[in-house]
């Protein structure tokens, strides 16, 4: 029997088969099915939904970006750490109770399923019929999988180790029915199919619970659901195990063939420090399918990504609740570098990597941050590509700019200043909040001088640096990170660059 790895996950690990299903249909079933699902079937489904009058439901509108609130971190660490994905607290798993006329929450999770599948064949009748023509060889998945990969590469600089195009062809192969037809197998199916389909998530179980099993096992078991569910399994696009190998259906088109492959070889960039961080999450499952679809975009071009509905719910967790309060520079380096604290600092894995990626150690007396505020590496920001940047992690009552702030600027300079003359800079100096007030605001003007000085040494020419005779500092008024944690007081001490174009007179930030 072909074994699957399992990420752990709240309400039960989550599936190595990372994977494409069918879309849902209209909105009418959404009392049943929280979730939309992920993707398509091997039949054009989506299409079908459209020319059939069913709507796809909007996703809700994302709100502004505050990459300044310095509560930021904390509302990441509490909607990821804290909250269902709905929100709220886990809810407790009942037991039947059938003397007290108690169904017991498997019956009702059971139900929501039925319900939501029947809606999905009564909408997509071939979903489960007709038969399934080949147009996926395994030549052609490999050939656009190495396409893909180049294609991630190229918008993700912070992929440091490419797949080798050897083991891409290795990793690509196509569904057996040997494999769709496994007990494992069919059980990841439904795991994922509940997330997506029920409140699972919302409930304080995990898959390994015998009540957990149990239920999957009675849906196999369902004269009705269970064939149903193993033609579906059987027409499964895809499917990833994790780390290893991605398994492509001799009947996925082309165009989904190459979305497909985004999606799941984004997951085989993925760190092994963000897997750990993302298992500790209460859905561990819907929240790296979430991460994944949402860098997964950045490599789609516009036409793809307007048509894109799978993942809806998954995404636009991440734009709210993450997106919201961190640059999408610093989502990805999460992703593909591990560096989580980025994302939030109260999770003991995020303080883990703080400490050995950066240097500096959570709970330490103030001599201790004194002296790793020295050592400890210094950390840059992109907070909007060609706008806005940030150099942070300055030592304790330092002003000089570190190894890594200096390498960045050289990097900002190449890509932004030689060549632009219409390009300006400013650099504004911050402070945490340690020290007098006083203090503070003389530190931060020190600091704004000592970068505006950094620029002048990489040769930037005088006329490009504005408010240089008067350099912009805001002392400990303005933190981008609470100053109660070591983490956030690193963030504080900071300068931050704007880039101004074709101005005359550029506006104070």
């Amino acid at each position: 029997m072909k074994t699957f790895a399992r990420r752990p996950g709240a309400s039960g690990p989550a599936s190595a088969a990372s994977s494409e299903a069918p879309s849902l249909p209209d909105a009418t079933v959404q009392r049943q099915v929280r979730h939309i699902l992920r993707g398509q079937l091997l039949q054009a489904t989506f299409a079908r939904m459209v020319t059939q009058g069913h709507q796809v439901p909007a996703a809700t509108i994302q709100r502004t970006p505050d990459l300044d609130d310095p509560t930021r971190f904390t509302q990441v660490h509490e909607a990821l750490f804290v909250s269902t994905p709905s929100g709220g607290t886990l809810r407790p798993w009942v037991n039947p109770d059938p003397a007290n006329g108690v169904a017991g929450t498997a019956d009702e999770i059971r139900n929501q399923f039925i319900a939501a599948l029947r809606a999905h064949i009564a909408a997509n009748p071939l979903s489960v019929g007709g038969t399934v023509p080949t147009r996926t060889t395994e030549s052609q998945a490999e050939t656009t999988a190495i396409a893909v990969d180049q294609d991630i590469r190229s918008t993700f600089s912070q992929i440091t180790t490419p797949l080798p195009e050897a083991r891409i062809r290795d990793v690509v192969d196509i569904i057996q029915p040997s494999q769709t037809s496994d007990t494992q197998f069919l059980n990841q199916w439904l795991e994922n199919r509940l997330s997506l389909m029920t409140d699972i998530d919302e409930f304080n179980i995990r898959s390994t619970d015998p009540r957990y099993e149990q239920m999957l096992a009675d849906i196999l078991a369902d004269t009705w659901a269970g064939p149903n569910v193993r033609t579906l399994a059987s027409r499964q696009a895809a499917f990833i195990e994790t780390g290893a190998r991605i398994f492509l259906h001799r009947g996925t088109p082309a165009d989904l063939r190459r979305l497909i492959l985004i999606h799941e070889l984004t997951h085989f960039y993925t760190d092994q420090g963000f897997r750990d961080w993302v298992d500790a999450t209460t859905a561990p499952r819907f929240y790296t399918e979430g991460f994944t679809e949402y860098l997964a975009r950045m490599v789609m071009t516009p036409d793809e990504r307007s048509t894109r509905t799978n993942y809806e719910p998954n995404i636009q967790a991440i734009r709210d609740k993450v997106a919201t309060f961190v640059p999408d520079d610093d989502i990805a380096r999460a992703y593909f570098l591990g560096e989580v604290w980025r994302l939030e600092a109260t999770s003991a894995m995020a303080r883990q990597l703080f400490e050995t990626q950066v240097g500096m150690r959570e709970g330490a007396p103030r001599s201790t941050e004194v002296a790793e505020s020295q050592s400890s590496h210094g950390i840059v920001q992109t907070v909007e590509e060609g706008s806005r940047y940030r150099f942070m992690n300055l030592a304790i009552n330092q002003t000089a700019p570190k190894p890594e702030h200096v390498a960045f600027f050289e990097e900002i300079r190449q890509r932004h200043l030689d060549g632009h003359p219409d390009v300006q800079i400013r650099f504004v100096g911050h402070a945490d909040e340690t020290g007098g007030a006083r203090h503070n605001m003389d530190l931060s003007l020190r600091r704004a001088e000592a970068f505006y000085q950094m620029a002048r040494d990489a040769g930037v020419a005088d006329s490009q640096l504005l408010d240089a005779a008067a350099p912009p500092h805001r002392g400990e008024a303005e933190p981008t990170a609470e100053n109660a944690s070591i983490h956030g007081r690193a963030l504080n001490r900071r300068v931050d660059l704007f880039l101004v174009r074709n101005t005359t007179a550029a506006p104070s930030p």
